[in-house]
């Protein structure tokens, strides 16, 4: 585990899955304090609704520094009711680091508004064909030019995440039926909403792999 990965006051997200794993649902918390082999954490929370499930309920949990995304297994050692209610959970022997410049890609169908920054195109409605933390693919019936600038707005979770990028290669269909497919690379994007992203395409992965759908 890398050093300094935790620090008091960090904000954490407890995902909790519920007995059947169809209940998920992301909670929010921060650390309180830390010890060699614990970290004390204020109870998760959503929406006003607090998480106080069973000792040794287990639960996947992240963290966002300035370092990257990190995501580990974790569980309930025990429950602190006051004088501040806490939850105490183990201090992780393993984490897993996202990086936030090697994205991982997520083969997705979301519909997403492009434009032109100088707003002199219209705008427009295209389907992704997979997305990252870094860009996207567009799919088209039109080819859009290598090195075209645009605007890209599309809902994420509860945020709306709006971008620049630019089209850094074009594949043209290989059938009647087929689409053009254009990689856009983000130029432009605020950190809030690349980490949403992120965010977004590790639960769905996590989500695939309990359904058996990825390795």
């Amino acid at each position: 585990m890398e050093q300094n990965t935790f620090q008091p006051y960090q904000k954490i997200e407890i995902i909790y899955e519920g007995p059947t794993g169809l209940e998920k649902m992301n909670y929010y918390s921060r650390i309180e304090e830390m010890s060699d082999d614990s970290l004390s954490i204020a109870v998760p929370y959503n929406h006003g609704l607090y998480l106080v499930p069973r000792v040794g309920a287990e639960f996947k949990a992240m963290v966002i520094t300035e370092k990257g995304l990190y995501a580990f297994e974790t569980k309930l050692l025990e429950y602190i009711s006051a004088p501040v209610p806490q939850w105490v959970i183990p201090m992780p022997a393993m984490i897993n680091k996202i990086q936030r410049r090697s994205f991982v890609r997520l083969n997705t169908s979301i519909y997403v508004t492009i434009g032109a920054p100088d707003d002199t195109m219209t705008r427009k409605s295209r389907l992704t064909k997979n997305i990252s933390g870094g860009g996207l693919q567009l799919l088209s019936d039109m080819p859009i030019a290598v090195g075209e600038n645009m605007t890209i707005t599309f809902p994420i979770n509860d945020i709306t995440v709006e971008a620049e990028g630019t089209v850094v290669h074009t594949i043209p269909p290989t059938s009647p039926n087929d689409n053009f497919r254009m990689g856009v690379q983000f130029v432009r994007i605020e950190e809030k909403a690349r980490e949403a992203l992120v965010k977004y395409i590790f639960q769905k992965e996590v989500e695939l792999k309990r359904k058996g759908l990825v390795s």
